[in-house]
């Protein structure tokens, strides 16, 4: 009989792994150990991640007015400064006009396709504008491009635009 020591590689897990940021978070300390922290995603898992980082980048106002985020924005490394995450105030860009809408939509590719990387070759399309709710509809394609996933989808979200 020998003494070596067999170690079995790790078995691979279905799914996608989960991003960091959403692993480092823990939402219920006090439940850890009754709900394990979920490593991997399934599709729809990722389409939701991705979703709730769109909701979460573009629900956020930028810190800086219209005029100055963008003139920040035609150097990307200012997407590195902690006021460019997020949107600016659609308000400055008077999103209840059409005429302003591929301008508005044009923004918005910028900012996701900086900020989100799993998402790529994105176009933001703007469908209308809720003035009583001062929603602005937008549709977001893209191209999900991960290891073990690649797939082109299309998310519909309405944006605060006051």
């Amino acid at each position: 009989m020998s003494n070596v020591l067999y170690i079995k590689e790790p078995k691979k897990e279905p799914g996608l792994r989960v991003p960091l940021f959403d692993r480092l978070m823990d939402l219920d300390p006090e439940n850890i150990s009754e709900t394990p922290v979920q490593k991997f995603l399934d599709k729809k898992g990722v389409h939701t991640s991705i979703e709730q980082e769109f909701w979460n980048l573009l629900g956020t106002q930028a810190k800086f007015k219209r005029d100055e985020y963008v003139e920040l924005m035609k150097n990307p490394q200012n997407f590195a400064l902690p006021g460019m995450y997020g949107a600016p105030e659609f308000t400055a860009f008077e999103a209840n006009s059409p005429q302003n809408w591929p301008t508005i939509a044009r923004l918005l590719s910028k900012i996701i396709g900086y900020y989100e990387p799993r998402v790529q070759n994105v176009s933001v399309k703007v469908t209308g504008f809720d003035p009583q709710k001062q929603l602005l509809n937008i549709n977001i394609t893209g191209f999900i491009n991960l290891a073990d996933y690649q797939q082109e989808a299309t998310f519909a979200l309405q944006l605060a635009a006051a």
